[in-house]
């Protein structure tokens, strides 16, 4: 299936929307930021290309809809496990089951020298009758262009890429991926979850990356923010 732009400023601006949380997910392992680090966070940013992110979002809109637990949807998982592998990343399948439904997510890991985790996540299935290109294809190609810019890198804490199934259905996919790190005590320091990636719009025709965030996160949006200031050119 293609994609269908209304310009190619929907994929320029996920590009946009891509480099600041990357920006931001490299200053939580890098604090405080100095020149040589500017310098690392820019040549990491780079590697953000919207050839990237249309690849893995056209890609994906082949296996449309993806419905959790259907044929489509495990066609979609197993073809984005294959690309972490490609980046040589470990990945693996998380199997859930809850609510009625069974089905898996995809993480993939770069692994850190300490052991405190950063979370990078989208969900991967849709509602039974969209395609799902923008909810969340779109969160979906920009956390496997996120895993492709960092694989090269070598960071202290560890970053796992996750696909969680089961969303539209009741988030069951991401609560029991949840609850098994809770359970085994995982010590997570930073959770990005893209969804809808340069959806947002303003009344002029402007985009705009919207957060939306618990209390205890607003250290870290301000870091986004500040973030989006520095490099959002």
């Amino acid at each position: 299936m293609k994609i269908k732009y209304k310009n190619l400023g929907d994929i320029t601006f996920m590009k946009t929307a891509l480099a600041i949380f990357v920006a931001s997910l490299l200053l939580l392992n890098l604090a405080p930021v100095i020149d040589s680090q500017q310098s690392f966070i820019e040549s990491v940013i780079s590697h953000i290309t919207e050839k990237t992110a249309h690849y893995y979002l056209s890609n994906l809109l082949s296996f449309a809809p993806r419905y959790t637990g259907t044929e489509n949807c495990k066609k979609a998982e197993e073809w984005a496990y294959r690309e972490f592998l490609k980046m040589g990343l470990k990945a693996e399948f998380f199997e859930w089951e809850m609510g009625g439904f069974t089905d898996r997510n995809v993480v993939a890991t770069l692994a850190g020298k300490t052991n405190y985790t950063i979370i990078v996540c989208a969900h991967i299935d849709t509602v039974e009758d969209a395609p799902g290109a923008d909810d969340d294809g779109s969160g979906t190609a920009a956390v496997l262009c996120m895993a492709k810019a960092l694989r090269y890198y070598h960071f202290a804490n560890t970053i796992k890429f996750v696909l969680f199934s089961g969303e539209e259905v009741g988030t069951y996919g991401s609560y029991s991926y949840a609850k098994y790190l809770y359970e085994k005590g995982e010590k997570i320091i930073g959770v990005f979850m893209l969804d809808m990636v340069g959806y947002a719009t303003t009344e002029k025709g402007g985009r705009y990356v919207r957060i939306f965030k618990p209390e205890r996160s607003d250290k870290l949006v301000e870091k986004i923010k500040d973030t989006a200031e520095r490099y959002k050119s």
